[in-house]
């Protein structure tokens, strides 16, 4: 059966590798994640300098991970492409504890109002 991640032609084989290193633990092998610079990731630095960013673009987003993925094909690592897109859930968890997150990759978080109330004994006993 084809592997159902494109950008991972060898997904079966990479799957049962890391069955492999989570199940038994083999001491004699080595497994890894290779981290190369890509182009992909020098446009979107280029674009994306740190500090305050505007609402994503779910567009750019994907293009960005299609053209990042596509430049790893190449890699035969022990890695199996997955895409978290946590700057969408910067705004998401930022509003709900009322803190503003910067961009990625250095997030800060400034303090907007206290949320403390939000954990209290009395919201989470119902």
């Amino acid at each position: 059966m084809t592997f159902p991640l494109q950008y991972c032609p060898d997904g079966w084989q990479r799957l049962e590798r890391l069955r492999e290193l989570y199940e038994q633990r083999p001491q004699d092998r080595i497994y890894a994640r290779m981290e190369l610079p890509t182009e992909a990731l020098r446009q979107y630095g280029k674009r994306h300098p740190d500090g305050p960013t505007d609402y994503p673009d779910l567009n750019k987003r994907v293009a960005f991970w299609d053209a990042f993925f596509a430049e790893r094909l190449a890699v035969r690592d022990d890695s199996v492409p997955a895409a978290y897109l946590s700057e969408l859930d910067q705004g998401l968890y930022g509003g709900m504890v009322g803190v503003r997150c910067d961009s990625w990759p250095t997030p800060r978080m400034a303090l907007s109002r206290p949320w403390f109330h939000l954990f209290s004994r009395t919201s989470l006993i119902s």
